[in-house]
């Protein structure tokens, strides 16, 4: 017997705006200790001081200029094992967005949540897990930063934005969001229905460094290695191939030169 098909609540239905926040994660917390919002719940900022990325780094972001936003998920059939199809399935749904816009630009996906264009980082993600004490997932926030037009970084910073790519065409920024929520809802029905190979192909066309000989920083030896990524794997690790053997690496275990 055919497996019914489960249709989830469309990702962007219900919206949180707000002028100032700390974190729109934050906020996105507060609200599932208070009530139960929809899953799909959007809350969006127009200003974020202190936005995290992550590991705990900082996302910084021109007030107005930028998508800054979380999104509450839950998908509470989803085993544990299974949630890095989750983080891979919203990171092709940023690239796709991306792609939509720049359409003759090269995009791709830092390993783990980074998002470059041509060589610059133009987008990141904050993927926060909850799990009840028997393991169940309770649900997911995922925060997103994307550059939309903002023109001036910090200085050291290595990006860009969509519309210093689109040579200083200024963006919408409520139809770059609505772009956001199709794509999501589009791949986040795929990690519903199991679509797993699909997503693993997708996130790997778009993988940063894939086959390629690089130099990497092994923060775990405190030494620069030579070494091939392979791929990213199930749990999420990074596998380079070093010396002949393939390792596998946490976040903050190892960095790109």
């Amino acid at each position: 017997m055919k497996a019914e098909r489960i249709y989830v609540q469309p990702v962007g239905n219900s919206i949180v705006n707000l002028q100032k926040v700390d974190s729109t994660n934050n906020f996105a917390k507060k609200l599932l200790a208070k009530n139960c919002p929809l899953h799909g719940t959007v809350v969006s900022a127009t200003e974020q001081h202190s936005g995290k990325g992550q590991n705990g780094s900082k996302w910084c972001s021109d007030v107005g200029k930028n998508v800054i936003l979380s999104i509450i998920l839950q998908p509470r059939d989803a085993h544990p094992d299974d949630l890095f199809f989750l983080n891979k399935a919203i990171a092709i749904a940023i690239s796709k967005t991306v792609k939509a816009i720049l359409p003759t630009s090269e995009v791709s996906i830092k390993w783990p949540n980074d998002l470059y264009v041509s060589g610059k980082k133009i987008s990141g993600m904050l993927v926060e897990n909850a799990l009840s004490t028997s393991g169940v997932v309770k649900n997911v926030i995922v925060g997103i930063g994307l550059n939309v037009n903002q023109t001036d970084f910090p200085a050291g910073l290595n990006a860009t934005s969509l519309s210093l790519e689109k040579d200083g065409t200024e963006l919408k920024v409520e139809k770059v969001k609505a772009l956001l929520y199709r794509h999501t809802n589009h791949w986040y029905q795929m990690f519903v229905d199991k679509q797993y190979q699909m997503i693993e192909d997708a996130y790997h066309s778009h993988l940063m460094g894939l086959g390629e000989a690089r130099k990497f920083w092994d923060a775990n030896e405190q030494a620069m290695i030579n070494g091939t990524i392979k791929k990213v794997a199930l749990n999420g690790q990074l596998m380079v191939e070093v010396n002949g053997g393939v390792k596998r690496y946490n976040i903050k275990e190892i960095s790109f030169i």
